[in-house]
């Protein structure tokens, strides 16, 4: 993290109290799993869930040194984060902890969104990206290998519906972005 600190001047702006901390970025991503339950041929040329996680005692020790100063966390880097036994565990966590004007982000690819996990999502208000390649069933399952279109699509309608009464800056999206990782375990 030393290096990764040293080297991004642009995002260690973080305001408290209306001082600046040189000491920890204003957004953070963590790299919570590797683990997905697709296999993209822009990630990865199978499933892959092998433990790959960042243990919980260095998640914890990381949102209790930046808690003070954070005011983004994004649970997601390169794997599924709904993929993880303890994701909630770890949203409840970083809800506790984080300041009032900080959020918590995810990006899925949509397959594990259920009416229970989205109404999680949304009482801990985590803006969720929904990534999503191609605009019909036969690009869409192309790319996005091991997803079902249908099942994809009407997880994003009922996640959609849950944050209707959201602002459009915390409502969920649909994007496909190449993110590269700050925090690896």
């Amino acid at each position: 993290m030393r290096y990764y600190l040293q080297n991004s001047y642009m995002q260690l702006q973080a305001d408290i109290n209306g001082a600046t901390s040189l000491a920890c970025p204003e957004k953070l991503y963590l790299d919570i799993t590797e683990d997905c339950n697709l296999h993209c041929p822009m990630c990865r040329d199978e499933v892959k869930i092998d433990g790959k996680t960042m243990p919980m005692e260095l998640f914890k020790r990381l949102i209790d040194e930046t808690s003070p100063y954070c005011r983004s966390y994004s649970l997601f880097i390169w794997g599924e984060p709904l993929i993880l036994n303890n994701f909630r565990e770890r949203v409840q966590y970083v809800h506790a902890k984080k300041r009032s004007d900080c959020n918590i982000e995810i990006s899925t690819n949509g397959m594990l969104l259920t009416d229970d996990m989205i109404r999680f999502l949304r009482r801990y208000e985590v803006r969720v990206i929904v990534s999503f390649d191609g605009a019909n069933k036969d690009t869409f399952e192309k790319i996005r290998r091991g997803a079902d279109f249908k099942r994809v699509c009407a997880n994003a309608k009922r996640l959609n519906l849950e944050y209707e009464d959201t602002p459009l800056d915390i409502a969920p999206a649909t994007y496909t972005s190449t993110v590269v990782p700050c925090i690896n375990f």
